[in-house]
């Protein structure tokens, strides 16, 4: 079982205590922040975000805001990339097709088709 799963899981128990379920959000944002620290950011900033939300914290909120825009902004200059490579690809593939209509009309030509 994830820690975020325990952690859910303890919150829904700890609701009927005194302080409620605040020292499992708390938990889940000291949780966030130490999977920050990682140094992969694929990984971390997935994992980090559902510790973050749970969390619920006005901090954790913030950080979650700020990964989401940096995902945004990577999504956009991947697809950027991809419509750039899509351009190039499409313009190799044109004149490839260029080339072999007029190998053919030469071909045809010789052949007197």
């Amino acid at each position: 079982m994830q820690s975020i799963e325990k952690l859910r899981i303890a919150s829904l128990w700890m609701k009927y205590l005194p302080n409620g379920d605040k020292p499992a959000k708390d938990r889940a944002e000291l949780r966030g922040d130490t999977i920050m620290k990682r140094p992969d950011p694929t990984f971390t900033q997935s994992h980090a975000m559902m510790y973050y939300e749970f969390s619920g914290s006005p901090k954790a909120k913030d950080v979650a805001a700020q990964i989401k825009k940096k995902g945004e902004a990577s999504q956009r200059a991947m697809e950027k990339a991809g419509v750039g490579m899509k351009d190039a690809i499409t313009q190799k593939s044109e004149a490839d097709q260029k080339q072999f209509d007029k190998k053919k009309a030469d071909l045809e030509k010789e052949l007197r088709f």
